[in-house]
């Protein structure tokens, strides 16, 4: 800033600091003064940055991965091949970090898992996967205008794990299937 003031004003006799050179000192000054509190918060902001972005990265890895669950399934649900998507739910589980995949209806109820003492036993209606949906869990059919679809947690372990929701949406071969288990009018399966 000094210098490009120098290169452009002809009256060089008279001291400048502008809005550049402000902050550079205030910033020399905390430095002398607060060091230590200045690398510890330094240090702080680039950690909370950091975990901001792993967690944003987990998202968009277990987004896609519910998009390949739902590809995996898909047809064994359009043929009403139960074991088949019982089958694939447990082949999927084996994947490093998986700790359980489960399908459940507007109920609660869980229809495969891939912990099969699972099936039959309904989700818990305080977690994500009821409350992330549902404005009023007493009344299912009222579904939040923004839905959350996944939320983190600590496990038994103290470990950070994260949950992950999403929808089966009817579609039309889905509703016009030899089974014909859902009506057309059913938005969510």
């Amino acid at each position: 800033s000094l210098g490009l003031f120098l290169f452009f004003q002809s009256r060089a006799d008279m001291p400048l600091v502008g809005a550049s050179g402000a902050i550079s000192g205030i910033s020399g000054m905390y430095l002398v003064l607060f060091a230590r509190r200045l690398v510890e918060i330094f240090w702080f902001a680039i950690f909370l940055k950091q975990q901001q972005d792993i967690m944003s990265i987990a998202v968009e890895y277990g987004n896609s991965f519910t998009d390949f669950i739902k590809r995996s399934t898909r047809f064994s649900m359009l043929t009403l091949h139960k074991d088949a998507i019982q089958e694939t739910l447990e082949d999927i589980n084996t994947a490093q970090g998986v700790e359980r995949v489960r399908i459940f209806g507007h109920s609660g109820n869980i229809s495969y898992s891939s912990n099969k003492s699972d099936v039959g036993n309904s989700v818990s209606r305080d977690s994500i996967t009821c409350t992330g949906c549902h404005l009023d869990i007493a009344k299912p059919s009222m579904l939040l205008p923004e839905p959350k679809k996944w939320d983190f947690y600590k496990s038994a372990e103290g470990v950070t794990t994260l949950k992950l929701v999403d929808t089966i949406n009817n579609e039309p071969s889905c509703y016009t299937a030899a089974c014909h288990v859902h009506p057309q009018e059913q938005k969510i399966l």
